[in-house]
């Protein structure tokens, strides 16, 4: 990521040089974005403020709404739900009127997080449902991966475990074919929370190992909001097998290719 932060930069250098305003704004709004994911709060905070700064002296719309949301991620990402939940309600109405309904619902989707993060379940759920017609009204190509995330988090206390599994597989195995890999520690995770439930406890514990691995080798950390839900997990696992059978599962999870664990959800193999 640390290469990406880099070639945004550079490229948002070039354009604020030739005067290409625009330009130069959205390459900040994408480093901010970028610092976000690396749990640099700051950087990304101070980027996209002056992105926006920028921003209201052009009539761009979806570069606002763009702006907007990168920094309503980034309150959240921060615990900060309130103000967070204010700017994602904006920047999503910002996208449904430039005509983003993709945009709109990622949003929508950032806003149930908030909710969950509250332990609002039921605001959550009902939510969740609202957005689901906006992307059966027919998004071509849409990727449901935070959608489906939400969808399983919010109703995991259900008795619904193996319809959960089957979803979660399937967005293993299309981020996968797509090479999205930036969501795949998350759905790893998920997983292994599901496979517990199930007493698969081997596969749970190599599944965590590899999202652990992935997570340091693409410097994606857990988002401190998560970091209970990620921590739950490991401890649940721990108290289920003995010390030496948890660390063998966990080297082998840590020698794991991405693919392999497609053979330990009961995909192939």
């Amino acid at each position: 990521m640390s290469e990406a932060i880099y070639n945004y930069h550079l490229a948002g250098s070039i354009r604020k040089e030739i005067g290409d305003l625009r330009g130069y704004a959205f390459n900040l709004t994408n480093e901010a974005w970028v610092h976000m994911y690396m749990g640099d709060f700051d950087q990304s905070q101070q980027k996209t403020n002056f992105a926006k700064n920028i921003l209201a002296k052009l009539e761009d719309r979806q570069l606002l709404a763009w702006a907007t949301s990168v920094k309503g991620y980034n309150l959240f990402y921060q615990q900060i739900f309130e103000e967070s939940a204010d700017l994602l309600v904006k920047a999503s109405e910002l996208w449904q009127k430039s005509g983003n309904i993709i945009a709109h619902v990622t949003c929508r989707v950032m806003q149930v997080n908030i909710l969950c993060a509250q332990q609002e379940n039921i605001r959550a759920k009902k939510l969740l449902l609202e957005t689901k017609s906006d992307l059966n009204e027919g998004i071509a190509g849409f990727n449901t991966y935070s959608y489906d995330y939400m969808f399983i988090l919010c109703h995991l206390s259900e008795e619904n475990l193996e319809h959960h599994l089957d979803l979660a597989k399937r967005n293993i195995v299309d981020i996968l074919e797509k090479g999205v890999m930036l969501y795949l520690p998350d759905f790893l995770e998920l997983t292994s929370s599901l496979l517990t439930g199930k007493g698969l406890f081997d596969n749970a514990v190599q599944l965590m190992a590899l999202s652990v691995r992935l997570r340091k080798e693409r410097q994606i950390p857990v988002p401190p909001f998560r970091k209970t839900y990620h921590d739950s997990i490991l401890t649940k696992l721990k108290s289920r097998l003995e010390p030496d059978k948890f660390k063998l599962n966990w080297n082998k999870g840590e020698n794991l290719t991405p693919e392999d664990c497609l053979t330990l959800i009961y995909l192939r193999g």
